[in-house]
């Protein structure tokens, strides 16, 4: 996170960090970005063994995009509900 919102200061002799979130707020979206990861991944496997995707994968993939959907209504507000 913190390479993320780094800035070199003092020719590159300093960084300064600004807008980090709280270390429980860091912990929870890196486990989600490592089960983004494993579910993509798994799912990418299984297709091109073509043998199926878990439902579990499935699931979750459903749920993310839900997830999506539901953010993308909330910022644009010219769409319907």
């Amino acid at each position: 996170q913190a390479n993320l919102i780094s800035k070199v200061k003092s020719n590159g002799k300093s960084i300064q960090y600004h807008g980090q979130v709280d270390k429980q707020k860091g912990q929870e979206l890196y486990e989600n970005f490592v089960d983004c990861i494993k579910a993509i991944a798994l799912e990418h496997q299984c297709k091109s063994r073509k043998e199926p995707v878990p439902t579990w994968v499935a699931n979750f993939m459903d749920t993310k995009a839900q997830q999506q959907q539901k953010k993308k209504m909330a910022i644009d507000a010219s769409v319907e509900p």
